[in-house]
């Protein structure tokens, strides 16, 4: 007696695709790309924001010294060389004449308030 082999029918009928070589490495070169554009996208992103940070800060400092060099060479030494107190909340003219002075030497920069501290 002679032996049947029985198979599945999905065994028999299985015939494995034309597997497209060409379309395969197209989809993932573009994959490959795409995912490598976006991170560096975003990299350079953040290294050119650091950067704007940076240099705003930087020109921030210069314009705060700056300031500070105006107020004393204009307003502070000569009040100190006459001789006259410093009072700000009383005598309106030396308001007006260090507000002058600010608004001068910030004039198109933006600047909403400048506070002075008082160091006793």
């Amino acid at each position: 007696m002679a032996m049947k082999l029985r198979f599945n029918k999905l065994s028999l009928s299985f015939k494995p695709e034309k597997f497209n070589l060409l379309f395969y490495y197209t989809l993932t070169s573009f994959l490959v790309i795409s995912a490598v554009s976006v991170g560096v996208g975003f990299l350079f992103a953040k290294f050119e924001k650091d950067a704007l940070v940076r240099r705003s800060l930087n020109y921030f400092k210069y314009t705060t010294t700056n300031l500070n060099y105006a107020m004393y060479q204009e307003f502070f030494f000569p009040a100190m060389k006459s001789g006259q107190p410093i009072d700000l909340k009383n005598n309106r003219e030396q308001f007006g004449a260090l507000d002058a002075i600010i608004r001068n030497h910030t004039f198109g920069q933006h600047v909403q308030r400048v506070y002075i501290f008082e160091v006793k």
